[in-house]
């Protein structure tokens, strides 16, 4: 999947079992979300300047190959909401 113009956003909840993805086309916009349990994924957060850079590594190689689009030209936004962490990817360009 290419990651075109402004309109691709990630969101990525980690829930207390079972991961799945879901694909949401609306408009010219790409929603993937990704349920992952604690077990499946390794947190390695970094702080530059104002962003997070998130090193995120899933037990799965297929889903990897999605988180890795956020090294470049990526901001990451944090939300805690009630026990899940939302995280969102925002294109900085």
């Amino acid at each position: 999947m290419k990651v075109t113009q402004r309109h691709y956003k990630i969101v990525i909840k980690m829930t207390q079992r079972h991961y799945k993805v879901v694909k949401v086309r609306t408009h010219r916009h790409y929603k993937i979300e990704i349920e992952i349990t604690q077990r499946h994924y390794k947190r390695d957060m970094e702080r530059r300047q104002r962003h997070y850079k998130l090193d995120l590594q899933i037990a799965h190689r297929h889903y990897r190959k999605i988180i890795q689009i956020t090294q470049r030209h990526y901001k990451i936004v944090i939300e805690r909401r009630q026990r899940h962490y939302k995280i969102v990817i925002q294109v900085t360009r």
